[in-house]
């Protein structure tokens, strides 16, 4: 076969084994003789200038696919070479294509003619896939001077001994950060699922919404399934006549329970006034004609629901067991104190209760409220006769207080009076300090709300209560005394009543100048706003129907907070002293 390409191909052949001869022994190791031998007879065969055999043809074949298979280092040989010494009939034939002609192999076919050649070469490993496969790639293989090189990444010199520690060193660091990161991962999964498991264990059962109840502690407020109110309790203690098996409302009338010996008794037990979902602060919520609600409805109105009797021991004892819990040192926490309310004048029993129960609930009052209630007529023409009652009621109030302060266990004891109430209120208290060794009691919050007593008669009795206190045992020590607050209005129809009645001022009024007594506080309130007049026509139970009001009153008795910490207050001063103007 004298064809120019076959020609062409022994000759890169010769080149080859003429290069790789030196160096043979680097990579056949044992096996070097006998094939330094056959590499020897295949190079005389390739330079006899004669026409090659068929039998040499194949026994070149042989020894080049002998030479891939135990050659280590991958020498490339031109697959397109074996596939010829392999079949040369099937060359002769091929050759007589045209050069780009689809029926030649792809080794064999040109875009350009004769000298153009596909370069791609077989690699040892790639000896397999020679049989009827194209795909051979020549990425890893360049052509220099016309001559195929493998492209190998270059063995690094072996680093010197102290670089060599060095990185064993590095290497050893890594791998012991790999494995804390690793233990560290693990513990933080641990954690992880502890966490989960916990938070399972201690996930709360399913709740639903519902409006706030400040009551929801000690104070024994409920709820009915599927009702729209709460029930709120309030303790109470009158002098008021008992009418026996009376309604709950009208358990107690307008005259005196005169007792068997004439000097008055007390009664005692727990009133439950239901408050609706829809109550708005400051609102009493009645049955209105012009709403054609002929009944009352729990749901929409405060009503007087129970009212349960107990004796003087049993209404102490229960009242302990309400406010006898562990001791807080949060100031604002007022779950262990009494809210005692004593209401004014032209104030029904029923009128009393509910009061109580909408004031206390409204300032979010989370101890328990205990409602004093006099005999009062609760008829505006009556009040001469609530003068007189008011009066008679002073020695029961003191009873009533020293029972609390002493035997109840209470943290701390607030009292809110109003209008006429505030005269059995500072008779009470004026007693009580004349008595008393120290002011060591949990009297704390004492607020004077619109009263209805002599301007001149309220001085002089805040001006000897703070002489008793400074005169105590334990004035200048670390015991807080009790606290006052006077709440005056310039707008009070009722008290601009009783001025006329009596011509004299009244305390709650500022016709006269308002009282300043330090360190009693002042609250003037200059602007009433009452949502519906038929809670306060006479704008005189601001105290408790007013939400600016009531909001103040949230800062002094559930905070203790003085005017300068209180919103919406602005100071004022005249020529008696600094006052608060609301």
């Amino acid at each position: 076969m004298n064809d120019d390409v076959y020609d062409r191909e022994l000759d890169w052949i010769q080149e080859d084994l003429a290069m790789l001869l030196p160096s043979i022994a680097e990579f056949t190791g044992d096996r070097m003789p006998a094939l330094e031998a056959d590499l020897t007879a295949l190079l005389r065969i390739l330079d006899d200038e004669t026409e090659t055999t068929d039998d040499e043809v194949y026994e070149i074949a042989a020894l080049l696919l002998s030479w891939s298979a135990v050659h280590p280092s991958g020498w490339p040989w031109r697959p397109e070479v074996v596939a010829l010494v392999a079949d040369t009939e099937s060359f002769a034939s091929i050759t007589e294509l045209d050069a780009d002609s689809a029926e030649r192999p792809w080794f064999l076919r040109s875009t350009a003619g004769d000298a153009t050649w596909p370069r791609t070469f077989l690699w040892p490993d790639r000896l397999p896939q020679l049989s009827g496969t194209d795909d051979f790639s020549d990425r890893d293989v360049v052509w220099v001077d016309g001559r195929p090189m493998r492209k190998v990444e270059a063995e690094a010199p072996p680093p010197p001994p102290q670089q060599q520690e060095q990185q064993q060193q590095q290497q050893q660091q890594q791998q012991q950060q790999q494995q804390e990161q690793q233990q560290q991962q693990q513990q933080q999964q641990q954690q992880q699922q502890q966490q989960q498991q916990q938070q399972q264990q201690q996930e709360p059962p399913p709740v639903r919404l519902e409006p706030y109840d400040p009551f929801a502690r000690s104070a024994g407020a409920s709820r009915a399934s599927n009702a729209r109110h709460v029930r709120v309790p309030v303790w109470f203690a009158t002098d008021r006549e008992h009418v026996r098996d009376a309604p709950a409302a009208e358990r107690f009338g307008t005259g005196r329970n005169t007792g068997a010996d004439g000097l008055g008794a007390l009664s005692y037990g727990q009133v439950t006034v239901s408050i609706p979902d829809s109550h708005r602060k400051g609102h009493l919520e009645k049955p209105s004609l012009f709403k054609l609600e002929f009944r009352a409805n729990p749901d929409k109105h405060l009503i007087v629901q129970e009212l349960r009797e107990l004796d003087e021991t049993e209404w102490l004892a229960s009242i302990r067991a309400e406010v006898s819990g562990p001791e807080s040192d949060d100031p604002a926490d007022t779950s262990d104190d009494i809210l005692l309310f004593v209401h004014g004048y032209n104030t029904s029993w029923e009128q009393a209760a509910l009061r109580a129960a909408q004031f206390t609930y409204d300032l979010e009052f989370r101890g328990l409220p205990v409602l004093f209630s006099w005999p009062s007529r609760g008829k505006t023409l009556a009040y001469t006769a609530d003068e007189a009652s008011v009066a008679w009621s002073v020695p029961h109030l003191v009873h009533v207080l020293e029972r609390l302060m002493t035997e109840t266990g209470a943290r701390r004891i607030h009292v809110v009076a109003h209008s006429m109430g505030n005269r059995a209120t500072t008779g009470a208290l004026e007693r009580l300090v004349r008595g008393a060794n120290d002011y060591a009691t949990p009297l704390r919050e004492l607020v004077f709300a619109a009263p209805d007593i002599d301007a001149g008669t309220f001085r002089q009795f805040i001006t000897d209560f703070n002489a008793a206190l400074a005169a105590a045992p334990d004035a200048g020590t670390d015991v807080a005394p009790p606290r006052l607050t006077l709440y005056a209005c310039g707008v009070d129809t009722a008290l601009d009543f009783s001025d006329r009645i009596h011509r004299a001022g009244r305390a709650g009024q500022i016709t006269d100048g308002v009282i300043v007594i330090a360190p009693m506080e002042t609250v003037v309130v200059t602007d009433i706003v009452v949502d519906d007049q038929r809670d306060d026509r006479l704008g005189h139970a601001y105290f408790c129907t007013n939400r600016s009001v009531i909001g103040d009153l949230f800062g002094v008795v559930l905070h203790g907070a003085k005017p300068s910490e209180r919103f919406g207050l602005k100071p004022a001063r005249d020529s008696v002293g600094e006052y608060w103007l609301m």
